[in-house]
């Protein structure tokens, strides 16, 4: 584990060879950290996408276009402002569908067919198809690993 340790005076005190590009790195990556933490308080551009994403699975909708909406950004803007942080709109998609996925097929009295509804797809091949690239197991296999 890395730690960064530091005395809460010192941060106010002006800096003997501030390096600007390390700083902007540094505060990038804190925020990054924050938001995919989910810590109290945060209130950065990412967790604002962490929590519309959160809203909108509630009633299955993963698109960019649904994330836009729901935050009243442009899709255009919303894209440029996740690059900043070093991420596509749609890797967090993905990361929020088969995070919702895993926790769906945990319920085990809802069937895969409801499950790829519920996420956004069409049938459920494409949903088995998904899964299988983001974990490498079937949904079933999956579902079989949870009790073990």
């Amino acid at each position: 584990f890395n730690a960064l340790h530091y005395q809460r005076e010192a941060l106010h005190e002006p800096m003997k060879e501030a390096d600007d590009h390390l700083y902007r790195y540094a505060l990038a990556n804190i925020e990054l950290l924050q938001d995919r933490w989910l810590i109290p308080g945060s209130r950065s551009l990412l967790s604002q996408i962490y929590a519309a994403i959160r809203a909108n699975a509630e009633s299955g909708r993963f698109s960019a276009e649904e994330l836009a909406i729901t935050l009243r950004v442009n899709l255009r803007t919303l894209q440029r402002q996740t690059k900043r942080h070093g991420i596509t709109v749609n890797a967090i998609l993905k990361e929020a569908r088969e995070a919702s996925a895993k926790r769906l097929l945990g319920d085990f009295s809802r069937s895969t067919e409801d499950i790829a509804e519920q996420l956004g797809y069409g049938d459920d091949r494409a949903f088995r198809r998904a899964f299988k690239r983001w974990t490498g197991k079937t949904p079933a296999a999956y579902r079989k690993s949870l009790v073990h």
